[in-house]
């Protein structure tokens, strides 16, 4: 009897210690993860670093924009829209003016404006 429950104890230990189909399966999963994993990694990074050259690119035009509506405010100062046709230049100002304070209302790193409810 002692041998037989020891006999059964030292087969149960080998079962247990040798591979089976589904540990092998299961290091197949793990590896496949791993691999996905790093490729997750590196796709993250590559989205990272264009993210950052986009906030780049998006601060520059805000500079720009700002530089814009100073220039516009300049060239009235300066008489453009005096002499032939002045209104035109008057519409142009106007909207060169909208573009600009469109385009600061998004600049990276700002919430946007919300609009007041109306009741």
């Amino acid at each position: 009897m002692r041998k037989t429950l020891i006999a059964s104890a030292l087969g149960l230990a080998a079962g247990l210690a040798a591979p089976t189909q589904q540990d092998g399966d299961l290091a197949m999963r793990v590896d496949g993860l791993a691999t996905e994993l790093a490729t997750t990694r590196t796709e993250l990074t590559a989205a990272q670093d264009r993210l950052t050259e986009v906030e780049t690119y998006l601060q520059k035009q805000a500079a720009s924009v700002q530089a814009l509506g100073v220039a516009a405010d300049a060239s009235e100062e300066a008489g453009f829209t005096s002499g032939i046709n002045p209104k035109s230049r008057e519409i142009l100002l106007d909207a060169l003016r909208a573009q600009a304070k469109a385009a600061e209302a998004v600049t990276p790193g700002t919430k946007p404006e919300k609009k007041p409810k109306g009741r």
